[in-house]
């Protein structure tokens, strides 16, 4: 991540205007003095991640053959469910993630675009539509923290029934 940071700094001078100065920075009054590349002498707290709840669609069952969805909303938590399957009820939970680092450091955070799940026999559902509260720039607050929640939409293809599960893999690096 460093050799990342450094690599956009380098870019970020090499990319500004250049000044052709026959005289001596020291001699110059109209010189900008030198840029210096932010203190990182005192490293940054590493990011951690850490998933305070799960997604969870909860039970669902086929009502008629065919295809079906099932979606949570990442802001409110709200279940819907469509097509074939209906809501046996039980509680469904929308993602939650709580990421710790150096305050106020804005951060790119990574989710895959969609995802399958397996079931033991064999069967798979598919997560798809992946929403985040996330705003478009996130920042870690001033405590050290970056609280968020996700949410998305699972479809489950006629036949396929099970206790889909699966990896959730969220990523995350200093920008």
């Amino acid at each position: 991540m460093r050799r990342h940071a450094s690599l956009g700094l380098i870019v970020a001078l090499l990319s500004g205007p250049f000044v052709a100065m026959s005289a001596s920075a020291a001699d110059c009054q109209l010189c900008q003095p030198k840029a210096q590349p932010p203190a990182e002498a005192a490293e940054r707290r590493p990011l951690r991640i850490e998933i305070d709840s799960v997604l969870d669609f909860s039970s669902i069952a086929i009502r008629h053959p065919g295809s079906g969805a099932v979606e949570i909303d990442s802001h409110t938590g709200a279940r819907r469910v469509s097509g074939g399957l209906i809501g046996l009820g039980g509680p469904a939970l929308r993602g939650t993630v709580r990421m710790t680092g150096e305050p106020f450091a804005r951060v790119r955070v990574s989710l895959p675009a969609a995802l399958e799940l397996r079931a033991l026999g064999g069967a798979t559902a598919t997560i798809s539509d992946i929403e985040t509260t996330l705003s478009a720039d996130p920042m870690i607050g001033a405590n050290g923290e970056l609280l968020f929640s996700f949410g998305g939409r699972m479809t489950v293809h006629s036949g396929e029934s099970g206790e889909f599960q699966g990896r959730f893999p969220i990523s995350a690096e200093y920008q």
